[in-house]
């Protein structure tokens, strides 16, 4: 098991399991992974780990068979999107999300098959647009509601003003609801949690920083590529939800 792998999975995972969205209760246990400098229990992380039911199952997949789930790019694929998982091939992903989750994922299950057999790739933002009920519940009228969540869950590129002790100032494009699908809005300035220390970055942030945020906690530093692939995979989902949305609307 990579413990660098292990401590990036749980630098995005921590912030909506803080919030009791996912993860084991005892959310200070998913804060420590990795903090520690003595030796790891790897059965025990890899346990916390599978207490992640959404994340899991993307990590299996990626991994591919005798891999190690949390490899430092089977997390990156899962979280921001790389060529692991843009290489994944659709009809594997789609067999194995259905053998781990079935119709356990709140939406039918016809219709996240048809995402995947579209172009959807096995990220956390195909998890979060395709795999949840948070889209069609905004296209039944609970806008505001649904894009609360679906703003928070997806992991947000953005660019860090200013710091002031363990908040940023981060310039980010939140997501909106425009001509009936999830568009990228106009950019705005947003306070994040930046924490130093524990299982978050030990170096503290500057201004020009390019970040990943996450329920309004910056998760990593991205250097040029990773940064890339987030956007993209970002990009690419945005573009599946509203070319399958069209098809639903006959438009």
């Amino acid at each position: 098991m990579s413990v660098e792998g292990a401590a990036a999975f749980a630098r995005f995972a921590y912030p909506p399991n803080a919030l009791g969205y996912c993860g084991p209760a005892d959310a200070e246990g998913t804060l420590r992974v990795g903090a520690d400098q003595g030796p790891v229990d790897e059965a025990a992380v890899l346990a916390l780990a599978r207490r992640f039911e959404g994340a899991w199952p993307y990590l299996e997949l990626l991994a591919g068979d005798g891999g190690d789930p949390l490899a430092v790019d089977v997390v990156d694929g899962y979280w921001l999107g790389n060529e692991r998982s843009a290489r994944i091939d659709p009809e594997a992903f789609s067999r194995h999300l259905h053998d781990r989750v079935g119709d356990r994922l709140g939406v039918p299950w016809e219709s996240v098959a048809e995402a995947i057999s579209a172009g959807g790739r096995p990220t956390h933002a195909f998890h979060v647009l395709s795999a949840s009920p948070f889209v069609a519940l905004a296209r039944r009228g609970a806008i505001d509601q649904a894009l609360r969540v679906i703003d928070g869950c997806r992991i947000a590129p953005g660019e860090v003003l200013a710091v002031a002790g363990e908040e940023a100032i981060v310039r980010l494009e939140p997501l909106v609801w425009r001509r009936g699908t999830v568009r990228v809005g106009s950019p705005e300035e947003r306070r994040i949690r930046c924490p130093v220390g524990g299982v978050f970055p030990n170096e503290p942030l500057s201004a020009g920083d390019r970040v990943a945020v996450h329920w309004d906690w910056v998760c990593e530093r991205l250097e040029p590529q990773r940064w890339a692939g987030l956007g993209a995979a970002q990009d690419q989902q945005l573009e599946l939800v509203e070319r399958l949305g069209r098809a639903d609307d006959g438009t």
